[in-house]
């Protein structure tokens, strides 16, 4: 449902990019996965951030000295709404106050290796607790939170609560999360509020799995087959 998307990326990610998807528009940020992140690189990011909708950032993401910086100026700083997702979240894990007072809604969408690493708590306890953990972060830094696993998790600030019902154990496989992360993006920037956009999302997703795992079946269920029944899905939905 997105007009445009543009990947901000690295010169040598930016070939592989552009060879495999011709649709997605790419700018270059850093020339290798090396170089430091520096007060030009983040003028930059402000100035590639204008006309558009939404922010998804952490898929990818390099760790180049720096980017845990610039990332956590671009959550206090910019005036969109964003996703946070994969490696994005890792660098927030030391110090996630930033998420708080943005000035835009902010989504995270930890699975609970990650939500661990947020909060300090050992993956166990998460697991046994996941409703009180997601409403708890949610509330303590303003931000709608998807604690993802079997029955996601989508916890709002104000202590509004869901419980994704579609999905598939053949969902555990690489790349996944990155497809939930796309959806939500796509969703924020045609406008849809980030609450209903989270719960949404993760439906969305989970059910385009359920339609790809019965032509595939689960054992080779990969996150390219999901992609390829969302449009099946909207079709069947009239979207």
């Amino acid at each position: 449902g997105c007009g445009l998307v543009t990947v901000l990326t690295s010169e040598r990610a930016r070939e592989l990019i552009g060879s495999t998807r011709m649709e997605i528009m790419t700018e270059i940020l850093v020339k290798s996965e090396e170089e430091p992140v520096e007060e030009f690189h983040f003028q930059k990011l402000l100035e590639l951030t204008r006309g558009k909708q939404a922010i998804l950032i952490g898929p990818g993401m390099i760790k180049n000295p720096g980017m845990e910086k610039l990332l956590k100026r671009l959550v206090k700083e910019v005036d969109l709404p964003m996703v946070i997702d994969a490696d994005g979240l890792n660098l927030l894990a030391e110090d996630p106050h930033c998420l708080k007072k943005s000035p835009a809604a902010r989504i995270v969408t930890p699975h609970p290796g990650e939500m661990s690493r947020l909060t300090g708590k050992a993956v166990r306890y998460i697991q046994n607790h996941r409703l009180e953990i997601s409403q708890n972060f949610a509330a303590d830094y303003d931000v709608v939170t998807i604690l993802k696993g079997a029955h996601s998790i989508i916890a709002e600030p104000d202590g509004q609560f869901s419980i994704n019902t579609s999905g598939n154990p053949g969902m555990a496989t690489a790349g996944m999360g990155d497809v939930h992360a796309g959806i939500l993006g796509s969703l924020l920037a045609q406008g849809v509020q980030p609450g209903p956009a989270a719960w949404s999302a993760t439906y969305i997703h989970g059910r385009a799995a359920d339609l790809a795992a019965e032509k595939t079946g689960l054992a080779s269920l990969m996150a390219a087959d999901v992609i390829e029944q969302i449009s099946t899905l909207f079709n069947q939905w009239g979207i």
